[in-house]
């Protein structure tokens, strides 16, 4: 079955690597639009990103910076107008060919209520996530208990000789979804600015009985790059993302105002716990 293939990508002062990728897979055959969310920008992004032309390329422009769901929610919703009927949802630091995108749509379409897939990533190695108890999400914040903490991750042997996997968790930089499915079943979670949104996509999608799957035969690249440390930019962070493990405990965890209460007082030793990793990478940096 030939697909119609939008693909979303959100920009926020990155339109430089938002550009070369939308350059790099412009001419794909399987893809029909390229849609690029500015969201918002604070640099010359909307400049740069205007100055594209080519009749796949649609630019929206965001009212706000409502955060990664928010803006992937305006692509989508666009994807839908225009009646394609897959949507790949990629981060402008990923690296694909037009080989795996292709091959993505071949088995997702032999995966019985299969609504997204993903791909091996070669870069950073995260293949997928389990999806794990409610202690493992509140301990997973602190950066000491999340490297000593490995449940969330699939073992070697489980994508070992397999052409495809079902899973929990796909990361949500590269992902192909079926949009009429994903848009009738809640789109993403825009109470969430940033992180914990590959989640709530995990427990709406599996509540409405669909299956989430890993393309083992293809692969792509998350060529994601911190950049150079700096304390003010960890602790903000940190704070977006203790800001989204609470939502999620409290809306999809449905935790009590207590347990809350001491998941807070958890969420300041990791606080201080960014800050003095911070402090002390900065500072030795500055030896070096």
């Amino acid at each position: 079955m030939k697909h119609k293939v939008s693909c979303v990508i959100v920009n926020y002062n990155d339109s430089n690597r938002s550009m070369k990728l939308t350059k790099r897979i412009i001419s794909y055959d399987n893809i029909a639009h390229v849609i690029v969310v500015d969201n918002c920008s604070t640099d010359n992004s909307l400049e740069v990103l205007k100055s594209f032309i080519n009749e796949k390329y649609i630019l929206l422009e965001s009212e706000k910076n409502g955060g990664y769901g928010y803006g992937n929610n305006l692509g989508i919703h666009k994807a839908y107008e225009l009646g394609d009927d897959r949507v790949l949802i990629a981060n402008p630091d990923v690296v694909f060919s037009e080989d795996c995108l292709s091959h993505m749509l071949h088995t997702m379409d032999k995966i019985d209520n299969c609504v997204a897939i993903g791909a091996k990533e070669t870069y950073l190695g995260t293949y997928a996530w389990r999806y794990t108890s409610g202690l493992h999400d509140v301990l997973s914040t602190s950066l000491l208990f999340n490297k000593l903490l490995k449940k969330r991750y699939y073992g070697n042997g489980y994508f070992l000789d397999k052409a495809w996997a079902i899973v929990d968790i796909i990361p949500g930089c590269f992902m192909l979804v079926k949009t009429k499915e994903f848009s009738e079943y809640g789109l993403y979670d825009e109470d969430f600015f940033l992180y914990e949104e590959e989640k709530v996509f995990f427990k709406k999608m599996t509540q409405a009985g669909f299956k989430l799957a890993i393309d083992l035969e293809v692969s792509f690249e998350h060529r994601h790059v911190d950049g150079d440390l700096n304390i003010k930019k960890c602790l903000v962070t940190k704070q977006r993302l203790i800001k989204s493990k609470r939502i999620f405990l409290i809306k999809y965890r449905q935790f009590t105002p207590f347990e809350i209460l001491l998941c807070d007082i958890f969420f300041i030793f990791c606080y201080l716990e960014m800050l003095l990793y911070a402090s002390l990478k900065q500072a030795t940096s500055i030896f070096r």
